[in-house]
């Protein structure tokens, strides 16, 4: 019995006595496709309905939060029907309880791998725009947010993109609360870097990053050290796109990568809407975050963490590449310099505002200041003359907040 409830008849994983390895007298394997720290994903053949398919199968040495994430990998997928979505075909457990999930197989490779070749032509960002979001609409419409969009989780081919790895997929009716921040850093919208759980908004945020690397050749929010790409993130500090981008394009890719949710497109729908009619956004300020969740730059630091331990902690992830779970609390603002206080300036400009601005106000303000002008001049020139003892005597004001509390008198 697995973690959701569902029963999984037990099947060898591979049969050797065949002419090809097979997995559950059904799918030989014939080729890896790709490999990491969760499992291997196989090109095979399905002998019963005789098509290709890709085949996902986990490690046996994962906790069984790995199986729960294959599980709402097919569940998501399964509620998508878009031929934008990598289609799921089958979910199965092996004898010795290696789930395996089957996937529709396409024949190609990622756009992380097609764009080390550099940024994509025009009429081939066109199409990414059109089957990257569409694919996220479909999703959307069906209350699953992908909550990883990022170049490698989306296939390419001679026909267009798509898709796929709902693995990190938060559905409607999942009722889990999220403390990590689960993402791969550079395409994370900031809300997520405070403890927000993600929305339509942060998937469209990941989007227009992905879309914004096409058009470009580089991640626009990868820095040298995992701090700044997080104060990147936080200032939405992008470089500027070529000017072979449509300025349509141009647009909605600003306002979809804003720190501020309420300032991006509701949902992937709208963005696309956004780009083919060039119609312009206006911030919605109805929008709010879950109760977990502050805005971007407001997360209070915890006491126990310091700076160079979570700068320490976020460096362990590589910022391109790898799916990442970072303690929301360990996640580094951006740096800040010291606080100087108010200066004389503010002084001001807090004294007018308790005072209505009121022009015998303002008036006397102006003489003081002149009057302590004419005062340091007179000390000045009178150098190593001047008394020390008359000095000390003097009625002269000894700070701007002296003469703002005798002017505040003297308008009462």
């Amino acid at each position: 019995m697995t973690p959701g409830g569902a029963d999984f008849p037990a099947v060898p994983l591979v049969r050797t006595d065949l002419a090809e390895p097979t997995v559950a007298d059904r799918y030989e394997l014939r080729s890896v496709l790709g490999s990491g720290g969760m499992g291997t994903v196989w090109e095979a053949y399905d002998i019963r309905l005789g098509r290709t398919v890709a085949l996902k199968v986990l490690r046996d040495d994962l906790p069984p939060s790995a199986t729960m994430q294959l599980e709402r990998e097919a569940r998501a997928a399964a509620r998508i029907t878009d031929p934008r979505v990598v289609t799921v075909l089958d979910l199965d457990r092996t004898a010795d309880g290696n789930p395996y999930l089957v996937l529709e197989y396409h024949e190609g490779r990622t756009l992380a791998e097609e764009l080390r070749e550099g940024p994509l032509p025009p009429d081939r960002l066109e199409r990414l725009v059109d089957d990257l979001l569409g694919a996220l609409a479909a999703a959307h419409r069906c209350s699953v947010l992908h909550r990883d969009v990022k170049p490698a989780n989306v296939l390419s081919g001679h026909d267009g993109f798509r898709v796929t790895d709902f693995g990190l997929a938060s559905l409607d009716d999942d009722q889990s609360t999220e403390t990590d921040i689960m993402g791969t850093l550079v395409y994370v919208a900031p809300e997520r870097l405070d403890g927000a759980r993600g929305s339509t908004r942060s998937d469209v945020f990941s989007a227009a990053v992905v879309i914004h690397e096409a058009a470009n050749g580089v991640q626009p929010f990868r820095r040298g050290q995992p701090v700044e790409s997080i104060a990147a993130l936080r200032t939405a500090d992008a470089p500027p796109l070529p000017d072979s981008v449509p300025e349509r394009l141009r647009a909605v890719l600003e306002q979809a990568l804003s720190p501020d949710p309420a300032a991006r497109p509701e949902d992937a729908n709208a963005m696309l809407a956004a780009i083919r009619s060039g119609a312009p956004l206006t911030a919605d300020p109805t929008v709010s975050l879950d109760a977990t969740s502050v805005l971007p730059g407001a997360a209070p630091a915890r006491p126990d963490v310091t700076p160079d331990a979570a700068r320490a902690d976020t460096a362990q992830h590589d910022l391109a590449e790898r799916t990442v779970a970072v303690p929301a609390s360990a996640v580094p603002t951006a740096d800040a310099p010291a606080d100087p206080g108010p200066g004389p300036l503010e002084g001001i400009r807090s004294f007018l505002d308790r005072h209505g601005r009121r022009p015998e106000v303002i008036i006397g303000l102006v003489a003081a200041i002149l009057l302590l002008l004419l005062l340091l001049t007179v000390s000045l020139d009178g150098g190593d003359d001047a008394d020390p003892a008359a000095d000390a005597g003097s009625g002269a004001p000894a700070s701007l907040d002296d003469t703002l509390d005798r002017i505040e008198e003297l308008g009462r």
